[in-house]
């Protein structure tokens, strides 16, 4: 879908199905307009799931640096979204489907405290 359209499509989707780029406690990094189509998709009802894959969810440490590297200052700019874990309703990862609350416990990638420091 084109961005243009991904409002329209979210209102009259089945569900709005998000990969992530990366993970963590409390949301996950998705494509430019994910965050939109996942606010449109829950205020229309639609049912929001996040896909997972193995060595995407992040433990919190890892996260809040990658989040800060993603996004930056001017998060219209960064090219992902940051898409709130409460716009989401279910999970799919490497050990099957469940709850997006999931999403705060799941961390598949160990931290890397060289991933951390500052650049």
């Amino acid at each position: 879908v084109p961005e243009a359209g991904v409002g329209a499509a979210a209102a009259s989707c089945d569900a709005v199905v998000l990969e992530a780029a990366a993970a963590g406690p409390d949301g996950l990094l998705a494509v430019s307009g994910s965050r939109a189509a996942a606010a449109v998709a829950r205020h229309a009802g639609r049912p929001v799931w996040a896909v997972v894959p193995a060595g995407r969810a992040l433990p919190a440490v890892l996260w809040r640096s990658v989040v800060v590297r993603a996004i930056g200052d001017a998060p219209w700019e960064a090219g992902v979204d940051l898409v709130p874990a409460d716009l989401l309703d279910h999970l799919v990862g490497p050990d099957g489907a469940g709850p997006a609350a999931d999403l705060a416990y799941r961390a598949d990638c160990p931290p890397a405290p060289e991933l951390t420091k500052e650049l």
